[in-house]
């Protein structure tokens, strides 16, 4: 019995660091990731190859918000909806992107 509990323990500590391996994966090979670190100054750079090597996946998305300084201009149609949604833009799903750049910037939100 006490070799079944540690052999399922075993397969679960697998899995579950395979799985943070993957979701590293998953981010650094993003466009995204690759615009932001080749951006980045040789201090950032390393910043992120260490928290990649640490497997740290939380630190490095922390770390990523703070490099990316996308204009509303730049934004995709979903994180511009997400703004819209967050600054409660009526009928913001319905909008066409430019309609939605427009009324952000009638409320204010910071470029």
């Amino acid at each position: 019995m006490g070799r079944e509990i540690k052999y399922v323990c075993m397969c679960s500590a697998v899995a579950s660091r395979h799985s943070l391996w993957r979701s590293i994966e998953r981010l650094i090979t993003s466009n995204k990731f690759y615009d932001l670190y080749t951006f980045a100054d040789e201090e950032g750079k390393q910043k992120i190859e260490e928290l990649v090597e640490k497997g740290d996946l939380y630190g490095l998305k922390q770390y990523l918000k703070t490099l990316n300084v996308t204009s509303i201009e730049e934004m995709t149609i979903r994180e511009l909806r997400a703004l819209a949604q967050k600054y409660h833009v009526p009928n913001y799903s319905r909008l066409q992107k430019l309609e939605i750049i427009r009324k952000l910037k009638r409320l204010g939100v910071p470029e």
